[in-house]
């Protein structure tokens, strides 16, 4: 008879044991949260929201984390995987994954504009009609610029090699297009910020600037995402969140230099590059920090990538995340 309350108290133990585990590593899980950005100047809100400590200061029951990303692609992998809860990412490789049926919403604009086509100076390419028969580089296959890239191309009677037309594509990493462009290994190319500006400052020949692209520089460069079931489950962090990143903005805003030295840090840390703060302040004018996302300029993006995917069926209404009960923007 001992023995056997002593296996039932045992078991009493073990299973109290296992329960307490399981709450705790739930309870560890939901005090965590990770956002994800670029070392661009395109994601500005994030590179100082967390330097400047407004992110911690919203959130600091929470364990904080941060990681960098080169690509959109890459991103968009690791939110849907649950490394990361919420991502500054440009809105072309959102919209991709919308489109393919991932359940993704956006919380609010970052930042507009923020590229440049520019051609390497030791060729003739003055304009986008020049680009036939060259090459020009993206950073990823269906990222914002690229899709940019491609819609320029066809309003000038172009397209890319793989789609019979006579522009040569190649993909290249932001932070090393001037390599390139020295080995003459590329002949011009879309470039986000602070790159483009630094690529002008080298010589680089600035063919479109920020505010010539269509929509005068209001297609969104940057915009915050997370997952819908993130959205759904955790309503207060998204709106602390939110509140943290307005006051990012305004931050910025009021913290000129300041907030340009961070930026120059965190690039310096990431990229191993050391940029002027000149040339990150001209970055900055070509990146106008917004809350806002302009809905023509948005939707041209995303019917675009909608032809890119084949897609004719699918509307964007679902993508953007409702505050309150209507949509934020």
């Amino acid at each position: 008879m001992k023995n056997r309350y002593l296996s039932i108290t045992v078991l009493l133990i073990v299973v109290l044991f296992i329960s307490a585990c399981s709450q705790s590593s739930e309870t560890d899980s939901s005090q965590q949260l990770s956002i994800g950005y670029f070392p661009n100047v395109t994601h500005a809100p994030a590179m100082v929201g967390i330097e400047a400590g407004i992110f911690a200061d919203h959130f600091p029951e929470l364990d904080l984390s941060y990681q960098t990303f080169a690509v959109g692609n890459l991103l968009m992998d690791a939110l849907a995987t649950g490394k990361i809860d919420i991502g500054y990412v440009g809105p072309g490789p959102v919209i991709n994954r919308y489109l393919q049926g991932a359940k993704v919403q956006i919380l609010a604009g970052a930042s507009n504009g923020g590229m440049l086509l520019v051609a390497n100076p030791a060729t003739d390419i003055n304009t986008t009609a020049d680009l036939a028969g060259n090459i020009v580089a993206t950073q990823a296959i269906g990222d914002s610029r690229d899709i940019m890239l491609r819609h320029l191309l066809s309003e000038n009677n172009l397209a890319l090699e793989q789609q019979g037309g006579t522009v040569r594509h190649r993909i290249q990493g932001a932070a090393t297009i001037q390599s390139a462009f020295s080995q003459q290994q590329l002949d011009a190319a879309m470039a986000p910020e602070p790159w483009g500006s630094l690529l002008e400052q080298n010589g680089a020949r600035v063919m479109l600037d920020w505010n010539e692209f269509p929509y005068a520089g209001q297609v969104p460069a940057t915009i915050i995402v997370t997952s819908e079931s993130y959205a759904r489950n955790n309503p207060d962090i998204i709106e602390k969140f939110l509140q943290a990143h307005k006051e990012t903005i305004i931050y910025i805003e009021q913290n000129k230099e300041e907030s340009l030295m961070i930026m120059q840090q965190q690039i310096r840390n990431i990229t191993q590059q050391e940029i002027s703060t000149e040339v990150l302040a001209k970055s900055l004018i070509r990146s106008p920090i917004s809350l806002e996302i302009d809905q023509a300029a948005f939707t041209m993006v995303f019917e675009n990538a909608k032809k890119m995917n084949n897609i004719t069926n699918v509307q964007s209404e679902g993508l953007f995340y409702k505050q309150g009960g209507n949509e934020n923007e």
